[in-house]
């Protein structure tokens, strides 16, 4: 069913792919399914966590509590979900909707180049870590 937006058609919301975010302390931020959903719904899945501990950026601002996990079909590769916990997660969980929209894998978030040191490193981390690919550790 498509919904009349400003006079343009569009698709309708699917809110599996609505990011979430929560301004607490620690920040909270997700988008996807869960390990839980996932079960649920009986797709086979495999994730990667990587901690902000092993993150440069944030050893130099204090703030190394926290992780990244993404969660991707265990046959292609998508990513399902995408959860984290820590500083500045909520601004983080955008790469995640944009990766997510675009259809990219745990392959490709991982391939891609961020500035370091950044924050942003963190989700690259855990996608590369879903086929046990960490660059840090």
């Amino acid at each position: 069913m498509n919904n009349l937006i400003s006079g343009d058609l569009a698709e309708e919301i699917d809110y599996d792919r609505q990011p979430r975010a929560s301004p607490a302390r620690p920040q909270v931020a997700s988008i996807g399914l869960t390990e839980q959903q996932c079960e649920d719904r009986g797709i086979a899945f495999k994730k990667g966590i990587f901690p902000f501990a092993a993150d440069g950026k944030a050893v130099i601002v204090g703030e190394t509590e926290g992780l990244a996990k993404v969660i991707t079909d265990a046959a292609m590769d998508a990513v399902l979900g995408v959860h984290s916990i820590g500083t500045s997660v909520t601004d983080l969980i955008a790469e995640a909707a944009v990766a997510m929209t675009l259809a990219a894998t745990s392959r490709e978030i991982g391939a891609t180049t961020r500035p370091h040191p950044t924050l942003s490193e963190v989700l690259g981390e855990a996608a590369l870590a879903v086929d046990g690919q960490r660059i840090n550790s």
